[in-house]
């Protein structure tokens, strides 16, 4: 039977950032794979499915949308996205490249572990 993936793949070209969504990820039972580049995550893709992309819009620009629909032409919605973006933009932006959800920086710890599970769909919930 085929285990679901414990990775999500983190597009984050900002240090900080990708040392606060690494921690983030770690506390809720995930590894982190962070990539700075929309080729990166594309190569990245192309190995193996990840249980979630978090896609700073920030780190991407232009090549957000265009690495959206080829990885949703590879995994359908079973891959869920979620795109990371500026406070009053960040719905948007999702909305725009039929991502599953957004996370608006600076977001609730709380708010980023329960979007996380619910996307995931993995069930388990902290103590």
């Amino acid at each position: 039977m085929f285990a679901p993936s414990r990775v999500i793949l983190v597009v984050e070209a900002d240090e900080d950032l990708q040392r606060l969504f690494a921690a983030l990820v770690a506390d809720e039972g995930y590894e982190a794979q962070i990539v700075t580049s929309v080729p990166a995550a594309a190569q990245a893709l192309r190995v193996s499915q990840p249980a979630l992309v978090l896609l700073d819009m920030d780190s991407v620009g232009n090549q957000g949308g265009e690495f959206i629909k080829d990885a949703r032409a590879r995994f359908g919605k079973s891959l869920p996205i979620v795109i990371v973006g500026p406070r009053y933009e960040a719905a948007a932006m999702a909305e725009a490249v039929q991502a599953d959800a957004s996370l608006a920086k600076p977001f609730d710890i709380g708010s980023f572990s329960y979007l996380i599970h619910a996307l995931t769909k993995d069930g388990s919930e902290k103590p």
